[in-house]
């Protein structure tokens, strides 16, 4: 299992290192254990859900109703299309639980008419593409 330092030597070598590296919530086979926060029942988890909410409504929301829902073992390795849902979650989670300004992405999912605008709603602030952040800088 590939650690937070890996993580941190390849954001080295790519000149970001000096860049803050959020912690997500807690997440088998998806965080790094020695860098997340395990989520409370309470506004952590309901942030999380309404973010899952926006971005991937017709995904469910747990791995084991995900499963059932498509005849898939939920003991088996996670399924490409939740596990991308759930890291692209919590990329915008932590972007939002640490109250930053401006989350950067290409992904044309949180730049939807339909989602943006639900998203800046649960505290993201702005959401740009890669090319129009710089200008911010």
């Amino acid at each position: 299992m590939v650690g937070i330092d890996a993580f941190q030597q390849r954001l080295e070598r790519l000149g970001l290192g000096h860049l803050e590296i959020l912690a997500p919530l807690a997440y088998w086979d998806i965080t790094f254990w020695d860098h997340c926060i395990w989520a409370d029942d309470g506004p952590m988890e309901a942030l999380e859900k309404d973010i899952h909410d926006v971005l991937f409504p017709t995904v469910e929301f747990e791995w084991d109703r995900y499963c059932r829902a498509r005849g898939l073992d939920p003991s088996a390795t996670s399924d490409t299309r939740w596990r991308n849902a759930k890291c692209d979650v919590q990329s915008m989670w932590t972007h939002v639980f640490n109250k930053r300004d401006v989350f950067v992405t290409s992904d044309l999912n949180f730049h939807a008419a339909t989602k943006r605008p639900a998203l800046v709603g649960l505290g993201a602030g702005q959401i740009e593409l890669p090319d129009d952040a710089v200008s911010l800088l």
